[in-house]
């Protein structure tokens, strides 16, 4: 007879693009997320990092892959520019935050604006911090900035005043600090293969390809089966087949086909990468924090990728 082991991981995922869960469970109003979570022994979290601490999830290994601003931004103007953005155009969207939430350095709307008049409110605070030092504001893990205080990122990428500049110093620090100290593997969305190499070393389980040849099965006479090593009697079971899994990273959140914002709920059709000179201008006036932050995820991806290339010469 045989015997064999089966591991199982519970898997749970808690995303604040999902503002009504995210904040319920946040507050300790859902307990079966909260029951979820302390359950999990995998878990995707897409939320700031400051969060982890009242689930008690500071120690983990923890994986984070960072991206471009530029394309993170376009995308998820792509991704989500019906429900999210009321189609309207992206330098629209920059210039009305611009306008009530970093000049007037108020969050109320009046009530003669029109231009997201359709965008349910706590989606419209989640869908407008998105476009501004996103990552960053993800990497900070004390609650130096308030969640819904829009206002403060606006303000980092148009107020260049002394206070301001302090504030934003404080802000990258904690923020590098915790990419550099908080995070087993920093991953870069541009070498995302790489990415997936690393973590299948360091997390053997996640690996985009398993190889049964290695894999050895023990049996409870003592003999064994692998790679090298055949059991002689014929009542045991022959090894298994000599076959590869390959598990590849699929491509999620891809952006609609029919984004519903053309004539009669026809598709806008959005280019792959920002339009414009005026687009990604604006797009790297509001991410100048988040550039220094890719910044410092690439010296970090680089350093991971030459001591995995070293290892497996």
């Amino acid at each position: 007879s045989s015997q064999s082991l089966s591991y199982s991981s519970l898997f749970y995922k808690l995303e604040e693009c999902n503002p009504n869960q995210y904040k319920r469970c946040v507050e300790q109003q859902n307990p079966a997320c909260v029951q979820h979570i302390h359950k999990s022994s995998v878990m995707e979290f897409c939320a700031p990092l400051y969060q982890v601490h009242q689930f008690q999830w500071d120690h983990v290994d923890a994986i984070t892959v960072i991206r471009n601003p530029l394309e993170r931004v376009w995308s998820m103007f792509r991704f989500r520019t019906k429900d999210c953005y009321n189609c309207l155009d992206l330098k629209t969207i920059y210039n009305y935050m611009d306008q009530y939430y970093g000049r007037n350095q108020t969050l109320a709307i009046q009530e003669n604006d029109d231009l997201l008049k359709n965008v349910r409110e706590d989606i419209k605070s989640g869908c407008l911090a998105q476009l501004v030092n996103h990552q960053t504001h993800n990497l900070l893990s004390s609650n130096i900035v308030q969640d819904d205080d829009l206002s403060v990122w606006i303000s980092s990428s148009v107020d260049n005043s002394e206070s301001n500049e302090k504030q934003k110093e404080q802000i990258m620090e904690e923020a590098i600090y915790n990419l550099r100290h908080q995070f087993v593997i920093v991953g870069i969305t541009e070498e995302l293969d790489m990415t997936a190499n690393m973590i299948g070393h360091v997390f053997p389980w996640l690996a985009t390809k398993v190889s049964s040849s290695s894999i050895s099965f023990e049996y409870n006479d003592n003999d064994s089966v692998g790679q090298n090593n055949h059991a002689t009697d014929a009542q045991q079971p022959p090894p298994p087949p000599q076959s590869n899994k390959k598990c590849p990273l699929g491509h999620a959140n891809s952006s609609p086909r029919n984004n519903r914002c053309g004539p009669s709920n026809t598709h806008w059709d959005l280019p792959s990468t920002p339009p414009d000179e005026e687009t990604i201008r604006l797009i790297y006036k509001y991410n100048q924090l988040d550039l220094k932050l890719y910044e410092a995820a690439q010296q970090r991806f680089q350093l991971q990728k030459e001591a995995y290339q070293q290892i497996n010469k």
